[in-house]
This record gives C-alpha cells, structure tokens and sequence, in this order.
C-alpha cells in the first residue's frame, strides 16, 4: 500500500506530458473553430446564391418591363424623342 501512495504522489507531482495536453487542447479548438467556420460559410453561400438568383430575376423581369414587356410595342422604337 506504501507503494501505491508513493506512487500515486509522484504521478500526481510529475508535470511530464502536460505541455503535450495543452497543445492537444489547442488544436481540439482550433479544429472546432475552423468547422464551425465552415459550416458558417456554408449557410451564408446558401443565402447569397439565393439572394443573387431573386436579384437576377428582378433585373430580367425589370428589363422586360423597360423594354415594353413583350406586348409587341415598345415606346422607344417609333419615337422622335430627342
């Protein structure tokens, strides 16, 4: 039992290791920064390519209605504007 507790102190004593754990511990969050980063980025590309898809949409269907909206007259065509 002697053995036990002397052993016991001396491993709860030696810091041998610990600078190993610590650079462990880093890169555990570094790791779970990066991840959590990318999971971020993402859900931002979901948004922008949704919000650039409603943008072009809006630009084409401005244009058409610029342009007279296909109704076979468009105002700019005839006129002596100018």
């Amino acid at each position: 039992m002697v053995k036990f507790k002397n052993y016991a102190r001396k491993f709860i004593r030696d810091e041998e290791g610990a600078e190993l754990i610590e650079w462990a511990i880093v890169v555990a969050i570094a790791a779970i920064l990066v991840t959590a980063a990318i999971a971020i980025m993402n859900t931002m590309q979901g948004s922008l390519n949704s919000t650039d898809q409603m943008l072009q949409d809006n630009l084409v269907s401005g244009l058409t209605n610029a342009n007279g909206g296909g109704s076979g007259s468009s105002g700019g065509e005839t006129g002596g504007e100018g």
